[in-house]
């Protein structure tokens, strides 16, 4: 799995070969939150939940404000979205992903 994330006018490649089954439970939690609120509705201490599952699932490379700096406004709620997919083992259209 692996994230991409800017630096200024770089951007960085966060890789973790293996995410931990623990991620998955979090993932399930956090996905109900998501499906009931609309984007428009989620509250700051709800975003900050899912940024900090991104932070632990890449295991601590980069914090929380790194992935708030590092992906803009519109690129913050899909990318939440695909990482929980990933961990969960889905595509993006719901149906199980063979190479997860």
């Amino acid at each position: 799995m692996e994230i991409k994330l800017r630096n200024g006018k770089d951007k960085r490649t966060f890789r973790v070969p293996y995410i931990k089954g623990m991620m998955l439970r979090r993932a399930l939690e956090l996905q109900k939150t998501m499906d009931a609120k609309a984007e428009e509705d989620i509250e700051v201490d709800d975003l900050d939940k899912m940024v900090d599952f991104i932070v632990d699932v890449f295991e601590g490379q980069f914090t929380r404000d790194d992935v708030y700096n590092g992906l803009s406004n519109k690129e913050l709620f899909p990318e939440v979205a695909r990482c929980l997919q990933e961990v969960m083992g889905t595509k993006e259209d719901g149906s199980e992903d063979p190479n997860a």
